[in-house]
């Protein structure tokens, strides 16, 4: 999963970091910034799931780190990236030491709930400036489930990412959606919202079912 993150991000950066985008960040102008949104969910507590028993994803930590590092190496602010991750806990850590933890000297911004993917997204639109290259991606858990709207999906399903606070359907639902998730036509809105102000959008998604969404 690591190599092919990052000859994706390598492949982002020919364009992301090119030194035209960079000169017009370091001299201070609107246009041409490099900016990212970078989500690595791991916490995850199976002990909280009936339905489904999400596990912990210790790998997306060192996705998202890595990505992030990256990005500082090639010079992007450290102003213009959010970082949304839980560093492994301990006993993670400890089920998987023969696993390299990578690091990055960024603090994360929060970590990958509902409230503060969404929240981090609206503010990456809001104060796109056009030119801006933006950078996204999720890496973490990810499912399907029916369709939140009838009649919009092909396939009458939606592609969702689980943030660490989704919740077990409610009881009843009998198409059991899973409270909280993201659905991809959230996901896509809001790339069309940085689109619409200017923004050029690289989106990597690295979750379950993100190749239809």
């Amino acid at each position: 999963m690591l190599v092919r993150w990052m000859i994706a991000i390598l492949a982002a950066l020919s364009v992301l970091a090119a030194p035209a985008a960079l000169s017009a960040q370091d001299d201070g102008e609107a246009e041409g910034r490099v900016r990212a949104l970078i989500i690595g969910n791991v916490g995850y507590d199976p002990s909280q799931y009936q339905v489904i028993q999400w596990k912990p994803l210790i790998g997306a930590y060192n996705d998202a780190v890595l990505i992030t590092q990256t990005l500082l190496d090639e010079g992007v602010s450290r102003d213009n990236i959010t970082l949304l991750t839980d560093p492994p806990s301990a006993e993670l850590r400890e089920q998987k030491s023969w696993l390299k933890l990578f690091e990055t000297d960024l603090v994360p911004d929060g970590i990958g709930t509902r409230d503060n993917i969404l929240g981090a997204l609206k503010q990456l639109a809001l104060t796109t400036q056009p030119g801006d290259e933006v950078l996204i991606t999720f890496s973490g858990h990810g499912y399907q489930q029916r369709e939140m709207v009838a009649g919009n999906e092909p396939d009458g399903l939606d592609e969702i990412f689980i943030p660490l606070d989704v919740r077990d359907p409610e009881p009843g639902d009998e198409d059991k959606r899973l409270p909280g998730a993201i659905t991809d036509d959230e996901i896509g809105a809001a790339i069309d919202a940085i689109r619409a102000k200017g923004g050029n959008v690289t989106y990597l998604a690295d979750y379950c079912h993100s190749g239809d969404s």
